[in-house]
């Protein structure tokens, strides 16, 4: 389990309640609410998707932003 994510177990009361016993199971969960959220905000980014100059001419930043929270996801 990566040390993040113990430090927000204990934040909230979880660790050391949740022990290695828990460990794998708080990760996935850990990761299903990582990824509702990327989900989400990949949402607000396709609904807000408006054209924008950027520095190589014009792009909709709604899509670029929300390509890059997929990629995000994808690398994790």
């Amino acid at each position: 389990m990566n040390q993040e994510l113990i430090d927000m177990a204990r934040e909230v009361g979880l660790w050391p309640a949740v022990t290695d016993n828990f460990s794998k199971e708080l990760e996935a969960f850990a990761a299903l609410v990582a990824a509702a959220e990327r989900e989400a905000c990949i949402r607000v980014c396709m609904e807000a998707n408006v054209q924008a100059m950027d520095f190589t001419g014009g792009t909709y930043v709604g899509g670029y932003f929300a390509n890059a929270i997929k990629q995000r996801g994808e690398t994790k």
